[in-house]
């Protein structure tokens, strides 16, 4: 909860700002116009802006040349929202002022704005605006935080060559195989009569 105040033309500048995380604000209270700036972070899923806004002096209302006048905006991401009063003639203004906008899931900044001021044609503008700018990081959910991701695929496992020696048995040749060589082994003695005898071979 915030307080500006002076007395006389200035008026008294009461507010909240719910839904974000405020660092301490840059300002004065010196000039004309005085006011507080504002960064800070969004911490929630809406951001409120809430406060009384109240004048020592008459209005002299719309169009004249000394009116009081309070504009609040409220932004985050996409949403805005703007609320604006100007006192009619007579009034001292004892406004309240509430205004709520809803953090969309990619939201990445947000911001509020709030004028009090007293329009004087002949001295000019007296009064406060309070300004924030905020930052955020969007939270699960949101385009920008479900960007697609690359995915491994995994090979298809090829089965291993069975061989002898590591842990199975030694291929076995088929009768075919056996026949085969057999046959092979007869042409080589018969072209090689004097061939001394393989190890396990017939000769026929």
């Amino acid at each position: 909860h915030y307080k500006l105040e002076l007395p006389g033309y200035w008026g008294h500048l009461e507010y909240t700002i719910s839904g974000a995380k405020l660092d301490p604000p840059t300002g004065s209270d010196s000039g004309n116009v005085g006011g507080r700036q504002y960064r800070g972070r969004i911490t929630s899923t809406t951001l409120t802006v809430e406060g009384w806004a109240v004048s020592d002096n008459e209005s002299s209302g719309p169009g004249s040349g000394d009116y009081y006048e309070l504009v609040v905006t409220v932004g985050a991401g996409k949403q805005t929202k703007e609320g604006r009063y100007t006192a009619p003639r007579g009034e001292k203004l004892n406004k309240h002022f509430l205004i709520a906008v809803p953090v969309d899931p990619d939201a990445t900044s947000g911001q509020f704005n709030i004028s009090l001021l007293e329009q004087n044609a002949n001295y000019g503008p007296h009064g406060w605006i309070v300004s924030g700018m905020l930052d955020r990081v969007p939270g699960p959910g949101s385009p920008s935080s479900n960007s697609p991701q690359p995915t491994a695929v995994a090979a298809p496992a090829v089965p291993a060559r069975p061989t002898a020696g590591a842990g199975h048995p030694p291929t076995v040749p088929t009768s075919r195989a056996r026949q085969a060589a057999g046959t092979k082994v007869a042409e080589f003695y018969r072209l090689h009569p004097n061939a001394p005898p393989l190890t396990g071979a017939r000769r026929k």
